[in-house]
């Protein structure tokens, strides 16, 4: 009896400290609200509710239920401490940051009951990430912030607006950078290798640009004219963008472990044989053979070539070597899309790629 009478009141004791802190939380909070936004008073008395509510919210986990009160008033108190930390680093990964937002959304993606105000609210804090890395010009992890907020808003509206917003924009802006570069190659006499040089840098622009506006005409012809004109040559763009902030874009587009130009390209009767300078850019020597290589026409034929001869029997690491393919068919230059190749060692190997367009 005396052990049952224990328990009681040591359960009573838990409800009332829990009780204590989170009555603590709610005066804090609302006496925060009487004060200015971004004034330190209002500020002081947020982090004085955060960590009220984070002390009761961490015993109610671990001995009672979580109410729905609880649970909502510790979230948007800890959107509120992670907007002011923010604010003040305007970094993603400040320590302090990193911490609350895995709490934050773990607690977002696990629990029951949370209001459309602080799934919304934390959504617009993810907005506001994504529009930082937007104005550094880091258009990959705004769209990645972009696609969590929509994870966790209940109205998808505002992320979805401002995504929109962004690739229009982002767009743009590679595509004039496109278009810069074709007007300095017809503007000025360069040598050759300046003129592919630049040819280089449109074309990326151009992918860029239609990443981001699949259906941009102007960065389509563009990107049409860069590829006709780079046939022979090897498209490395690691030569002509030296300078970029979204690594993650730049390796999406410079994503070919190979490199390939085609200086010549010979349609007899029965077969067809293409010249050409082979790059390897990856992290494993080549020993060619036929099925490695294959040309897709444009009316969406796959030809895989019949015999492929080298200056050397392996192709090593950052070796341009010369060789020849030959393909069966009478095939014209003007109805070859792409030259691929694909070669994967093993299954526990990532395969080696590339692709070289004619248009």
């Amino acid at each position: 009896m005396k052990k049952l009478a224990f328990a009681v009141l040591a359960l009573s004791l838990i409800v009332l400290v829990g009780c204590g802190l989170e009555g603590k939380g709610d005066a804090a909070w609302k006496e925060a609200q009487k004060h200015g936004e971004g004034t330190s008073q209002r500020l002081m008395k947020q982090k004085e509710a955060y960590l009220a509510y984070k002390a009761a919210y961490d015993k109610a986990k671990v001995n009672l239920k979580v109410s729905t009160k609880l649970l909502n008033s510790y979230l948007m108190a800890s959107i509120a401490r992670i907007e002011f930390i923010f604010g003040e680093t305007t970094s993603a990964n400040d320590p302090a940051v990193k911490i609350l937002r895995k709490d934050i959304e773990s607690t977002l993606k696990t629990a029951q009951g949370i209001s459309d105000d602080v799934r919304n609210r934390y959504a617009r804090f993810l907005v506001s990430v994504a529009e930082n890395y937007r104005d550094n010009e880091d258009i990959s992890r705004a769209m990645e912030e972009l696609k969590n907020a929509r994870v966790f808003a209940a109205d998808k509206m505002i992320p979805n607006m401002v995504e929109s917003e962004a690739k229009a924009e982002y767009a743009k802006f590679q595509l004039v950078s496109a278009q810069e570069f074709m007007k300095s190659i017809d503007a000025k006499k360069k040598t050759k290798e300046d003129a592919t040089l630049d040819y280089i840098r449109a074309e990326y622009y151009a992918q860029a640009a239609l990443i981001y506006d699949p259906l941009n005409v102007e960065a389509a012809k563009i990107l049409n004219i860069t590829r006709k004109e780079l046939i022979p040559s090897l498209t490395a763009y690691e030569a002509g963008i030296t300078e970029y902030i979204d690594t993650a874009l730049f390796n999406q587009i410079n994503s070919d472990g190979v490199l390939m130009a085609v200086p010549t390209v010979r349609a007899g009767k029965g077969t067809t044989i293409l010249e050409i300078s082979f790059y390897n850019n990856s992290f494993n020597a080549v020993k060619p053979k036929p099925a490695m290589f294959t040309l897709t026409t444009t009316d969406g034929k796959e030809i895989v070539a019949s015999d492929v001869e080298f200056e050397k029997k392996v192709l090593e690491q950052k070796y341009d070597v010369k060789g020849k393919l030959t393909f069966k068919g009478t095939i014209s230059k003007d109805k070859i899309k792409k030259l691929s190749f694909f070669y994967k060692r093993d299954e526990d190997t990532p395969p080696i790629t590339g692709d070289k367009y004619f248009q």
